[in-house]
């Protein structure tokens, strides 16, 4: 389990570059077009500002990786917690039955 916990955090980590690289082209796309907007303002060509505004691929495509990454986060949480319950419970299971057994053998219960 130790193993999965630590490919896990590997996972973490990548999900962490990933966001770090689309939060850097998001705020990348918004200074573009922010001068993109100040340039039409002055000259009044639409076409260069609609071209940096639609311009948006790969912030997108960074978010959607980030995205699946963080889903497929989930979905391994989602395992080791239902592996960490059953393991537990099989633990509590049988440490109440040699603590039942333990009881009722030896001479100190006698």
């Amino acid at each position: 389990m130790m193993e999965d916990i630590e490919k896990l955090a590997k996972l973490y980590w990548k999900l962490e570059t990933k966001t770090r690289r689309a939060v850097g082209n998001v705020r990348v796309y918004g200074e573009t077009l922010k001068e993109a907007a100040e340039d039409y303002l002055e000259d009044g060509n639409i076409d260069d500002f609609w071209e940096e505004l639609v311009n948006m691929e790969e912030a997108k495509r960074n978010l959607q990786e980030a995205n699946e990454e963080h889903e497929a986060i989930k979905g391994e949480t989602a395992k080791l917690q239902t592996r960490a319950r059953v393991g537990r419970k099989r633990f509590k299971k049988r440490h109440l039955l040699l603590r039942n057994t333990t009881k009722t053998k030896g001479p100190r219960y006698r």
